[in-house]
């Protein structure tokens, strides 16, 4: 379940995940849906739990991440020229300057 961090020191959190990518939070500045898989069995992240200096917003999942977690992917494929993605230079040439 997708969860954010919110910070709640004064000074700005420089905050290690699982994934190896740091975070860093604004005083009170809460951060983007983050997996859950990247705060399990983190010790920053207990530590700061413990003092008070973050706290963890759950956030339910969408309608679209339920697809997500039924375990279809997006593949390359799917988002390559034969998407039905807009392409921005196809719609460029389809307009043409009026006189």
């Amino acid at each position: 379940m997708p969860v954010a961090i919110k910070s709640q020191l004064p000074i700005p959190q420089f905050i290690g995940l699982n994934s190896g990518v740091n975070l860093r939070l604004s005083p009170g500045a809460v951060s983007a849906e983050i997996e859950d898989v990247e705060l399990k069995d983190n010790p920053k992240i207990a530590r700061l739990l413990a003092r008070r200096a973050i706290t963890l917003e759950s956030r339910p999942a969408a309608a679209g991440d339920a697809a997500g977690a039924a375990g279809t992917q997006t593949t390359a494929s799917q988002t390559g020229p034969g998407s039905s993605a807009p392409d921005p230079a196809a719609a460029a040439k389809k307009i043409k300057p009026s006189n």
